[in-house]
């Protein structure tokens, strides 16, 4: 049933790629690196996990260890939160291992272009982290930039997007999590901000607006070596989140970690990254337009002003060509690994010297000798073209699917056809067409079996919308041009399935038995205490608000898993910039085990399918994470522990936890007895499976819907309807127009009633002038409590939305009606009511959730946004990862949903 594969070279068929049993999964067009046996893989689905993995694998680092992030923080803990001393931060890693040892650390980060559009601090963060360097220090640690690519149409728009981490090339991490704030996630995704786990900037949501300054601890955490608030101007300080009334936004991603011959290919795509920075820099700096070989030299004598390349000399040199030459050698392990590049002809260029001839880069020695003349070969050929590795084997991949297909992704847009007034061959990159063809693929191979009359499923697991303000073209744009990949396009891929089903005489509708489009969310309960206006300090003794929020599980794995057999992990979204080579830069690795080779029915009896160990434990033990079993109701952080801690005379504690860990039976109950759990975990392309996983994301979705207003859903025309519902002013900000309001008022009715009572006597009979005093009064009262919806805008968007009017109640506790008696102009004291004086029904909300909601999957709201008027451009794909709202003004409107 396998599409028929290019074959282009010897040297992508030297180790058995190609299996009788379930096809072809590796690039076989211009690789970057060959597949090679004798790797061990490691699973890591969770930023927590790989923090402590990448933590630990530095401290046992001899000669080098080499970085590559879109975005670092050099803050980040990777590991001891809440310890504190703070050690776990990156800095202090690295400074703690090129003190005492002669480790080389090299960094490389994508430069930004002037004025940082999309927040990610590469040069403070860069100075930073050289500053590091002492002449008694036994190794050393340079951070290079990479700038913007600059093969494209428009340069500003592309960037360096890899991520992962060598160390002495005997192990390596490649995925799609960056050394950054907000990847550090559990499988709780819990919502609450732990103060002490969440530090200053990693009070981590990009859809959120920042309105409050820190508090005199904070400033602290700063004078002790934190960066200050991201998102500043010139116009002031940048601010931070509210824990006690805002979300946190979880993080959904996959890394992992092998050791074996595949590290060492991650440590030649590195050197070949890093050497042609280096020399492009060299050249620039001599004002010549040429690429030039440098000298290198011993790392003891580079300094960050004059980084040297990395080749066998300086390899030799420092120690480490014993390392990787043993590192070449197959481990103990038995995964076949590809890395599997997206790189510009541009940067092939600079990779590969010339003048006049190519120089193959020498690190092609570290291989194999037999291998070494096809590796040349393969690098003289492919100059002059986009090296576009990734998409070569996802779409060899599709075409070898023969029961399922998993995919997470930041992204998604592919070729639609038309959509509206919009042509995608007339969009993309370069405005002339979205020119990956993965939903083309994905439609062909659904379409195949349709007509073979086998089970076959797709699952597609989607941010709700990019990170960031939803109000901004560059943040729905992107989800706009996903929309309609999916559905509103001509050539969609819910088109192409229907279309296949009409040819076959079916059903249209049927569509859904074999595409399921997913989302992530999560709720909580957050305690809000009264801050100071001035100082922004907690108190402790005064509580203002308890509220049940909610918010997206940010999709940012870029992950394919096909038929528990072949899983492609890295940094590359699904998108044109990440995958047809003229765009960012990116890296993956492509892996199949020998190990655990079984012949498995996934759902499908009459085709069975050659599983394979890793693929197949990792497609489940994602499952079981976002169906809700990997959680520990212990870990959920309790808002009202901000207070106990300070031993304050605080009110009742919350109901805690707010979610339980899922049981079998669970499932099968709130899957309307589609599936057993087993059956869902065992066979992914069973009819019942997919109708159990629909039915249980269609109830979370419709749970969320019922209890938030604020939720995505169909039936809202345009992207941000959502931001209607966040309208309550913050009263640490609205404290002094709160007063001000109510001088105001004050002097106003005061002067009415002075006038009224001069005129007694003289026009105005005492009776009258009784019922003009009572009918001000009622006014003024009227417009007291109205003055917080009168505020400024600058003051809305950061209280969480009234709930559904079930879930809302006029029964106050004793210190929320306490809280309602404060004098209006002492609004930063008052407690936070809804109309009517009503505040959220904790109890009956959480308890409703945790009745109707089972996981995290909810079904992606298709007809969001149809009414989004595009005329006016979308024209290209405007970001990598942070949405460009991170570099707005702090008083920008907007909240998260």
């Amino acid at each position: 049933m396998n599409a028929p594969l290019p074959v282009q070279a010897t040297v992508s068929l030297h180790d058995d790629t190609k299996s009788s049993e379930t096809g072809q999964y590796f690039c076989n067009e211009n690789p970057f690196a060959l597949q090679v046996s004798g790797n061990k893989v490691e699973r890591l689905e969770s930023g927590e996990k790989a923090f402590a993995q990448m933590l630990a694998a530095m401290k046992s680092a001899q000669k080098f260890i080499w970085i590559a992030d879109w975005q670092m923080a050099f803050d980040v803990e990777l590991g001891d939160r809440g310890n504190k001393d703070h050690p776990g931060r990156l800095i202090e890693v690295i400074r703690s291992i090129i003190r005492s040892r002669p480790v080389q650390v090299r960094v490389l980060l994508y430069g930004s272009p002037t004025g940082d559009p999309v927040g990610v601090a590469d040069k403070m963060v860069a100075a930073r982290i050289n500053a590091i360097n002492q002449k008694d220090f036994a190794g050393k640690v340079i951070v290079l930039s990479q700038s913007p690519t600059t093969a494209q149409y428009d340069y500003i728009d592309y960037s360096h997007h890899q991520k992962f981490m060598v160390v002495d090339g005997g192990v390596a991490f490649i995925g799609g999590l960056d050394l950054s704030y907000g990847r550090y996630s559990t499988p709780e995704f819990d919502l609450a901000i732990d103060p002490s786990r969440f530090v200053l900037n990693e009070m981590y949501n990009p859809g959120a607006t920042r309105l409050r300054k820190m508090a005199p601890h904070e400033r602290q955490l700063v004078a002790l070596g934190f960066a200050d608030p991201y998102g500043g101007n010139v116009l002031g300080e940048g601010k931070l989140l509210d824990e006690g009334c805002q979300p946190r936004m979880p993080w959904q991603d996959v890394h992992i970690k092998f050791s074996g011959p595949a590290a060492v290919d991650m440590h030649r795509n590195f050197v070949r990254r890093w050497n042609s920075i280096v020399r492009k820099a060299t050249s620039k700096a001599q004002s010549k337009y040429v690429f030039i070989q440098v000298p290198s030299s011993a790392a003891s004598n580079e300094t960050v002003e004059k980084p040297s390349e990395i080749n066998q000399a300086w390899l030799d040199a420092c120690g480490a060509t014993p390392l990787l030459r043993a590192a070449q050698a197959p481990r103990p392990g038995a995964a076949m690994v590809q890395v599997v590049r997206s790189v510009s002809s541009s940067h092939l260029s600079q990779e590969s010297w010339t003048k006049g001839a190519v120089s193959i880069p020498d690190d092609v020695q570290l291989l194999p000798q037999k291998l070494q003349a096809a590796m040349e070969e393969s690098i003289r050929d492919g100059l002059g073209k986009h090296q576009a590795n990734i998409l070569n084997a996802m779409v060899n991949c599709i075409r070898s699917a023969d029961n399922y297909i998993y995919i997470e992704t930041q992204f998604f847009i592919s070729g639609f056809g038309t959509a509206g007034s919009v042509d995608s061959k007339r969009v993309g990159n370069e405005d002339n067409g979205v020119k990956n063809v993965i939903v083309r693929e994905l439609g062909i191979r659904i379409a195949q079996h349709i007509g073979g009359g086998t089970n076959f499923h797709v699952y597609l697991v989607l941010p709700v919308h990019p990170e960031g303000d939803i109000s901004s073209g560059s943040v729905w744009k992107q989800h706009w041009l996903a929309l309609a990949s999916i559905h509103h396009g001509s050539d969609s891929l819910i088109g192409c399935i229907k279309a296949a089903l009409k040819q076959m005489k079916r059903d249209p509708a049927e569509w859904t038995r074999y595409l399921t489009v997913l989302n992530m969310r999560n709720y909580g309960v957050v305690v809000q205490y009264a801050r100071d206006p001035k100082t922004f300090e907690e108190n402790y003794n005064r509580e203002i608000g308890r509220y049940v929020v909610t918010e997206q599980i940010y999709i940012h794995s870029k992950l394919l898993i096909v038929d528990d057999a072949a899983a492609i992990v890295g940094s590359a979204n699904t998108n044109d910039r990440s995958l047809t080579g003229n765009g960012d830069t990116e890296i993956a690795a492509v892996v199949v085990d020998t190990e655990g080779v079984e012949l498995k029915d996934l759902g499908e009896p009459r085709f069975k399918v050659q599983t394979r160990k890793f693929a197949r434990e990792l497609r489940r033990s994602l499952w079981e994470k976002h169906f809700g079993f990997a959680l520990n109701p212990e870990n959920y952080f309790n808002s009202t522990q901000r207070a106990a801690n300070a031993n304050a005379s605080a009110p009742p504690l919350q109901e805690h936890p707010p979610r339980v860990k899922t049981t079998a039976s669970a499932v099968f109950s709130r899957s309307n007895q589609q599936a057993q759990w087993q059956t869902i975990l065992d066979k992914p392309c069973h009819p019942d499976t997919v109708k159990a996983i629909q039915t249980i994301a269609g109830n979370n979705a419709r749970a969320y819907e019922t209890v938030f207003p604020q939720v995505p859903r169909n039936g809202m025309k345009h992207f941000d309807d959502i931001l209607k519902h966040y309208t309550r002013p913050y009263p640490a900000v609205a404290a002094s127009a709160a007063r001000d309001g109510v001088q105001s008022l004050t002097r106003n009715r005061d002067m009415v009633r002075g006038m009224v009572n001069q005129n007694v006597g003289n026009g105005i009979s005492p009776e009258a002038a009784a019922r003009m005093q009572k009918r001000d009064d009622e006014d003024y009262r009227k417009s007291i409590e109205t003055l917080p919806t009168t505020l400024g805008d600058s003051t809305h968007g950061v209280i969480p939305p009234a709930l559904g009017k079930t879930y809302m109640t006029s029964n106050l506790m004793p210190h929320q009606q306490e809280g309602l008696q404060t004098p209006m102009e002492d609004f930063a004291n008052r407690y936070v009511a809804y109309e009517g004086n009503q505040v959220h029904d904790i109890a009956k909300a959480i308890n409703y959730l945790k009745s109707n909601v089972l996981g995290f999957f909810v079904l992606m709201p298709l007809n969001w946004g149809e009414g989004a008027d595009v005329d006016s451009g979308v024209v290209k794909e405007y970001s990598v990862d942070l949405a460009q709202s991170e570099n707005k003004s702090s008083s920008s409107v907007g909240s998260s949903v």
